[in-house]
Order: structure tokens, then sequence, then C-alpha cells
């Protein structure tokens, strides 16, 4: 019999680090996550689920007075950021 374990994330301690890039360069950071779980099978992690708070969004790359981290997070809010879109994600297959 295959024993399943799901495990709640601890959203307090826990983010995941980000990578975007365009043609004239990339940027990085961090976003929290909101709430989550991951599923274990024999100690083996075969599934997950995570939701994000994308107001918690930052960029690592770029001083937060930098005019073009300014506008590098008004385009994101003026286009994503807001209560029409829900940033998740899930595994279902891990090979």
């Amino acid at each position: 019999m295959n024993e399943r374990e799901t495990i709640l994330i601890d959203t307090q301690n826990s983010k995941v680090s980000w990578e975007g890039f365009k043609p004239s360069g990339e940027h990085n950071g961090l976003i929290s996550i909101a709430q989550g779980t991951i599923s274990l099978e024999k100690g083996n992690l075969v599934g997950g689920n995570f939701k994000f708070d994308v107001n918690s969004i930052t960029d690592l790359d770029m001083p937060a007075d930098d005019e073009y981290n300014k506008k590098f997070f008004d385009n994101l809010k003026d286009k994503f950021i807001n209560d029409e879109f829900e940033l998740s994600f899930e595994l279902n297959t891990i090979q």
C-alpha cells in the first residue's frame, strides 16, 4: 500500500525565487507563498500546489528606489497584480 503524506507549506518562512528574461536583459527576485502543500509518497515528492501573494513580489537586482524598479513594478501591477489574476502552480507529475 502506498501511503501518501500531504504537508502544509510554512508560509511564514517560505519564499520562491523567480527569474524573468527579456531581449535586453533579465530580472530576479522573490515572491511569498500564500498557501500550499507538497505530497510525499514513500519519502519522495509526488505532487504539490502553491498559491502566491503577488503583492509580495520583489526584485533583487535593482535597488528599490531605482526608477526602473518603479517602472517594472508599475508595469506588473498594471497588467497582472490585481484581483482578476491569481498566481498558482501545481505539480501533477514528477519524473
